[in-house]
């Protein structure tokens, strides 16, 4: 296990035991309500780091992923083409919201953004890991 990693475990322990020894100083002195959300923060960004520490460590010693040139190149073209097609998405929805025929809140704005960022990229990925190599003409 790398320093990293283990660095990685112990903060998420420490931030861990820190809220949940904040959220039994809440309920044992009722002058302290007002830390309830810090705790309730804490307690699971700790778990999500030790979570994240741990998966990384099991997965770390069996991705043996090879990138030759070509690979590295569809990625490149992929992203770059799912960042502009997203770039088009926002525009869009920004002339859509401007010109009110279309009413959305930020939660949704952002949702389409990410679906559209998401899968777009891993459809371009796949088209043109299917096509072979990528032509510039």
């Amino acid at each position: 296990m790398t320093t990293m990693i283990r660095w990685k475990l112990l903060i998420g322990g420490c931030m861990t035991t820190v809220g949940v020894l904040l959220l039994l100083i809440c309920t044992w002195m009722p002058l302290f309500r007002n830390i309830v959300l810090f705790s309730g923060t804490l307690i699971p960004m700790g778990l999500v780091l030790i979570v994240l520490s741990l998966i990384t460590t099991w997965y770390e010693k069996k991705a043996d992923v090879i990138e030759d040139e070509r690979t590295l190149k569809i990625r490149a073209h992929t992203y770059m083409k799912a960042f502009s097609f997203s770039m088009l998405v926002v525009c869009v929805l920004f002339i859509l919201v401007s010109l009110k025929l279309l009413v959305l809140d930020a939660l949704l704005a952002i949702l389409i953004i990410f679906i559209t960022m998401g899968l777009s990229s891993i459809l371009l990925f796949w088209y043109y890991y299917r096509q072979g190599d990528i032509n510039k003409d």
